[in-house]
């Protein structure tokens, strides 16, 4: 049986497993994927914790230290422990409103769709009727922001043999935004099929578990354009109809990604 631990922060306790990381035991955001090179987690921490490592007191300052100033990712509970958080971090604004042109439309759907943009910070979706009224819409933080911040640590992340979880963690968060945006439509999740989902090109390859070695060195070379469409059950999404045709947007380069396209398209550029 595995040992528990207490830790307590800001007066708030929770059991953990012995050994278990402060950023993972408070589900803290880690931009730099864990490497303690962002310093972003820092807290204030006392009790059993593990040694300060090389990368900490590099990151640190004296006097941050003598203050029992942590980074939470590199820092394991090993005993009862308490932290003081931080309360000035201000949360992010999700901007999902904007201007949609007038358009010929032409659905890939015949109950209801939705549309999804995968950002490396955020995700936004909406979902329609056949006429091409909106709905309901939703939006949420990408989960991945735990492998780090930035396209470049995701790709760092899948070469280190985490892609699997790389794309399980999106392909959840995007069901999670398809129930939202039924329940507030009063529809039933299975109702929606078809889906666009657009994103950068590291986006989209995480999601379709594709490899992404090419976004990694020179010459950068786009090894799936994508421009294809896919069902529910190959994207492993549970939320919506099995059969449902999602369509992925194609990419312009190894940088330019089905996001630029349809900013593109939307406004006749």
């Amino acid at each position: 049986m595995n040992q528990k631990v207490k830790i307590t922060a800001n007066g708030k306790s929770v059991l953990v497993d012995f050994g278990t990381l402060l950023s993972d035991a408070l589900f803290m955001e880690k931009p730099c994927g864990g490497r303690g090179a962002c310093g972003k987690c820092k807290v204030i921490a006392r009790g059993a914790l593990s040694e300060m490592s090389a990368a900490e007191r590099e990151r640190l300052t004296e006097r941050e230290m003598a203050d029992g100033v942590r980074l939470a990712c590199m820092t394991a509970a090993l005993g009862d422990c308490e932290l003081l958080l931080r309360k000035d971090v201000e949360k992010p604004r999700i901007v999902s409103c904007g201007h949609l042109p007038s358009f010929a439309f032409s659905p890939i759907f015949s109950g209801y769709g939705a549309a999804i943009d995968i950002g490396t910070t955020t995700l936004a979706a909406r979902l329609f009727d056949r006429e091409g009224a909106m709905l309901s819409e939703a939006s949420c933080l990408n989960p991945q922001s735990e492998f780090g911040a930035d396209v470049i640590s995701r790709v760092e992340a899948a070469l280190a043999g985490k892609g699997e979880a790389l794309a399980k963690t999106i392909r959840g968060a995007m069901d999670r935004l398809l129930r939202s945006l039924a329940e507030q439509a009063r529809i039933e999740p299975k109702e929606i099929d078809g889906l666009v989902v657009a994103g950068n090109t590291v986006m989209l390859s995480l999601l379709a578990k594709e490899d992404v070695t090419p976004f990694s060195r020179a010459p950068f070379a786009l090894k799936r354009p994508f421009g294809e469409e896919l069902s529910a059950a190959e994207l492993s999404l549970s939320s919506v109809r099995e059969t449902a045709k999602i369509y992925l947007p194609p990419c312009i380069s190894a940088f330019v990604g089905a996001d630029a396209t349809c900013a593109i398209l939307s406004t006749r550029l």
